[in-house]
């Protein structure tokens, strides 16, 4: 069978839209191909995500008749913080992976104090979560049997600081470089924005949150699309009046939208940690 390549290439050339669309199909394959080969690596990856709201705050105490005790001693702050760990690694994680030396911990700043602990909430029980407030009250010491791939637990602790800020985990577990610390927020905007975006779809209905991503993320294709569109057809860019730093401005406007989508609906948490989100 004979190809005529001359054809095949006009055939090409007349379609800038096939062009595009095999563009698209390209940049996505090599997306998704990362993708799933980072998902498939064997590691152990230790995740947490911290949410804290201050029940009493410093002001409380300049009202003569209002005093906050804990064990008889005045505190000037009250907060509460949930903490969410789990495995986001394909490798399980077993209580023999801790250094003796360097243990599993929720630790607060030094200006502040633990007040309590408490474990809410364990995907599968016979992961054997434990928190035990360490004699300092400034750190609480969390043990376990194992967890595997997006097992973990959630974990209230009762403290004086005043954010999420001055929660930490410690400890070392052996062939993990580090902790994995998510956040709620959108970090790509400005902290205002993210801000906003978290305490409005924090306790939104899934459906709407589904809603609202997939709007952004079909926001973002047209521009994408748009820009592209101009660039493999340059003879428009006279038609529409369209100069190469506009169509720039698309593509990056497009891509902005796209990860605003996705970041939408990506879940903070494994499934099964609803109760995470759920209000204090």
């Amino acid at each position: 069978m004979n190809v005529d390549f001359t054809t095949l290439i006009n055939f090409f050339e007349a379609n800038p839209y096939l062009n595009l669309v095999s563009l698209f199909i390209a940049v996505f394959g090599i997306i998704l191909s990362i993708y799933f080969y980072k998902r498939s690596l064997k590691i152990k990856k230790p995740t947490f995500l911290v949410r804290t709201i201050n029940l009493v705050k410093q002001n409380v105490n300049k009202i003569d008749s209002v005093e906050i005790l804990y064990k008889g001693d005045k505190i000037q702050n009250l907060s509460i913080s949930k903490i969410a760990l789990w495995n986001d690694g394909k490798d399980t994680i077993n209580s023999n992976d801790i250094a003796q030396n360097s243990p599993l911990l929720i630790y607060i700043d030094d200006e502040y104090q633990i007040l309590d602990a408490e474990i809410i909430f364990q995907k599968n029980p016979s992961n054997d979560f434990k928190v035990k407030l360490l004699p300092d009250q400034n750190s609480v010491l969390i043990s376990f049997d194992y967890f595997d791939y997006l097992d973990g637990t959630i974990i209230n602790v009762y403290h004086t600081g005043e954010s999420s800020r001055n929660i930490l985990l410690s400890g070392k577990i052996k062939s993990v470089r580090n902790f994995t610390r998510k956040t709620n927020n959108i970090t790509i905007l400005p902290k205002f924005l993210s801000n906003f975006l978290d305490r409005n779809l924090r306790n939104s209905h899934l459906f709407f949150k589904k809603i609202m991503g997939w709007s952004v993320i079909t926001v973002s294709i047209m521009s994408i699309f748009l820009s592209l569109q101009n660039l493999i057809t340059p003879d428009q860019i006279e038609q529409k009046k369209l100069g190469i730093p506009e169509i720039w401005a698309f593509g990056f406007v497009g891509l902005m939208y796209l990860y605003i989508g996705m970041q939408i609906l990506k879940r903070r948490t494994p499934r099964g940690f609803d109760i995470f989100h759920n209000e204090f």
